[in-house]
């Protein structure tokens, strides 16, 4: 009897308590960023944040934290009315090391197993340094080449032209990238982008480049514009 009750207790604590990975947002590498979830006491006092087997902070219900990394800051607790503290962890300078999954787990000790609150898979990128672009004429066409310098993960390139001093935009599809990465440590991305433009007249064409991964903020575009002749 006390066996079946134990195994019930678990399976509840499981499906009601344990959550699968959230989608957390990226980071910008090199600036502040807060992990932020939350956790209900009835399971458990106390939570860690933990990655790569290391445990970063702690928290309990008294809304005492603890952090074991220098970089790691600030660490915030908070009671809702339902009943949920909400946990939020600040590194204070992200860098490509923070980039894995984190996770928080209700603990009982530190050497304790417990139950996953809630897993991050944490990416991280950055924004562009510079973009070079240049106009080349050629017999069938005119193509723009960008170079894209110091950017993480791979840059993607947008290139919208429109007929000068006109509101008549042409998308531009045809768009290839070859990408180079440095032997630095951390590593960059240098990112090639071109396409052809077949139109003939007087063009302003538009460059959006931004570092290809999916969830980011939206101020993580790197933007320039060029005028170009093609009769």
């Amino acid at each position: 009897m006390h066996i079946l009750f134990f195994l019930l207790l678990s399976l509840y604590r499981l499906l009601n308590f344990t959550s699968i990975l959230w989608n957390c947002k990226p980071f910008e590498e090199n600036k502040p960023y807060t992990l932020s979830t939350r956790w209900h006491t009835k399971i458990s006092a106390k939570v860690a944040w933990v990655k790569n087997d290391a445990i970063y902070a702690t928290c309990d219900i008294n809304m005492s934290c603890e952090s074991y990394f220098e970089h790691v800051a600030q660490i915030r607790t908070a009671l809702n009315q339902d009943g949920f503290f909400w946990v939020n962890l600040t590194i204070l300078n992200a860098t490509r090391r923070e980039a894995d999954v984190w996770t928080l787990k209700f603990i009982e000790g530190i050497e304790t197993q417990a139950s996953i609150i809630e897993q991050c898979d944490l990416k991280s990128y950055v924004k562009a340094e510079r973009v070079d672009c240049e106009t080349i004429q050629a017999t069938d066409g005119m193509s723009v080449q960008c170079v894209v310098t110091r950017v993480w993960p791979q840059a993607v390139c947008l290139f919208n032209t429109s007929l000068h001093n006109t509101s008549i935009e042409y998308s531009i599809s045809n768009v290839t990238h070859q990408h180079e990465l440095s032997s630095q440590a951390p590593a960059y991305y240098k990112t090639t982008c071109s396409a052809k433009v077949l139109y003939t007249g007087t063009f302003d064409i538009d460059i959006t480049v931004f570092p290809n991964i999916t969830g980011a903020d939206d101020n993580l575009e790197f933007r320039t514009s060029l005028h170009y002749n093609y009769t």
